[in-house]
């Protein structure tokens, strides 16, 4: 097979590290300069990883940022379709941004979901670097009750595990509000992945115009 040249590799790298730069530009930097608001068109697909497919020295140069810039969209169902492999490995433990979905799809499939709490638990327990969990909703008041609704449950439970001296009523999670915390509006989970060790990662839902229209 004949090798074809890639054009990209006649810029000079430190050129080529500044396209890579621009080219995955986090979600939130899109949120930002949307007033908190986003269309379907705007949510990362896996297309936008394409370059990557370039070459295999254009691979090993883009993939660190690609993969902890890109905000990676899940809508797998756990359920039907389990990880076989955990993602510890480079590059998907280089993952620090995650968005799913908080809606349900007028068209979805058997294989997508709007996960539940204890998934998003679970994501953050799976990806040892993960940041932020996006979650792209139409009802982001919806979400922010609930949240606020697991907070009291883990104040509650926390203060029975005192009364009563016993660990184990301690959650193994636990949420603090972010509002107001460099503009973020959401919530900082933490959990803890055993033998003391606990991960965090923030919960910002973001509000998705038109999603009743994406099929």
């Amino acid at each position: 097979m004949v090798a074809v040249s890639c054009l990209l590799l006649s810029v000079p790298p430190e050129i080529r590290l500044i396209i890579y730069e621009l080219l995955w530009v986090p979600l939130t930097a899109q949120i930002a300069s949307n007033n908190g608001r986003l269309t379907p068109a705007a949510i990362p697909i896996s297309a936008d990883l394409n370059l990557l497919l370039a070459c295999r020295q254009i691979y090993y140069e883009a993939r660190r940022l690609a993969f902890s810039n890109h905000t990676f969209t899940i809508t797998r169902n756990f359920d039907k379709l389990p990880l076989t492999l955990e993602p510890r490995v480079e590059p998907f433990n280089l993952i620090r941004s995650i968005a799913i979905p908080g809606y349900r799809p007028l068209h979805s499939s058997s294989l997508s979901r709007c996960y539940t709490f204890k998934e998003i638990c679970s994501l953050v327990r799976r990806f040892k670097n993960l940041d932020q969990i996006i979650i792209l909703t139409t009802e982001v008041s919806v979400i922010g009750r609930s949240l606020r609704s697991r907070k009291a449950h883990v104040n509650f439970r926390l203060k029975k595990a005192k009364y009563l001296q016993d660990e184990r009523f301690v959650p193994s999670y636990d949420l603090s509000s972010l509002d107001g915390e460099k503009g973020n509006v959401g919530w900082r989970l933490s959990v803890s992945i055993g033998e003391g060790m606990v991960r965090h990662a923030d919960i910002l839902p973001h509000g998705l115009h038109d999603v009743e229209d994406e099929g």
